[in-house]
C-alpha cells in the first residue's frame, strides 16, 4: 500500500469517527443504535491509534536516517578540510 493510500485511509477513518460522534451527540439515535455506533467508534479509535503509532515510528526512523547521513557528510567535510 502506498503512503498516499494510508493517508487517505487514516483521514477517511478519522472523518468516519467524527461523523459517528456527531451522530451520537445529536441525540436522535435509539439506545441500541447509540451502543452500536459507540462500539464502531471504539474500533475506529483503536485502528487510528495503531496506524498513527506506525506512522510516528516511520517518521522517527527517517529522522534517525537523516541525522546519520548528515553526520557522515559532516565527517567527510571535516576530513576534506584537514587534507
Amino acid at each position: 500500500m502506498t503512503p498516499a493510500k494510508k493517508k487517505e485511509n487514516f483521514e477517511s477513518r478519522l472523518d468516519g469517527l467524527v461523523k459517528l460522534v456527531e451522530g451520537l451527540e445529536s441525540g436522535e439515535l435509539s439506545l441500541e443504535q447509540s451502543v452500536e455506533k459507540f462500539s464502531k467508534g471504539v474500533q475506529l479509535v483503536q485502528e487510528l491509534q495503531k496506524n498513527l503509532s506506525s506512522l510516528e515510528q516511520k517518521v522517527e526512523d527517517l529522522s534517525d536516517t537523516l541525522k546519520q547521513s548528515l553526520l557522515e557528510i559532516e565527517d567527510d567535510s571535516l576530513d576534506d578540510d584537514q587534507e
